[in-house]
């Protein structure tokens, strides 16, 4: 997990700070064990992984459809906990 904080200072006003902050985070390990057929510390790494994605996810269905007034799931995994303070933009690259 990589986190990246920029801060500016508005020229006209230097008492107003606006701020940005980047959490990219490597999911390697999130391919189907039928597929790769991970044995031991491997297999047990991609279950976690997949359990956090899952977890992911439902934050991301309760975002898009209840909004963030609702519950949003963001204890199910130590993932979606670490992302909480993002406020959830996420994007999804394959390489």
């Amino acid at each position: 997990m990589l986190t990246v904080t920029v801060e500016r200072r508005d020229k006209l006003d230097p008492t107003r700070i606006v701020s940005a902050k980047f959490t990219m985070v490597d999911l390697a390990g999130s391919e189907r064990a039928a597929r790769t057929r991970p044995e031991g510390i491997a297999l047990s790494e991609a279950k976690a992984i997949n359990l956090s994605l899952t977890a992911l996810g439902n934050v991301i269905a309760a975002l898009a459809t209840r909004g963030a007034a609702a519950h949003i799931p963001w204890r199910d995994s130590k993932l979606t906990r670490l992302l909480q303070v993002c406020h959830c933009v996420v994007l999804f690259m394959s390489v």
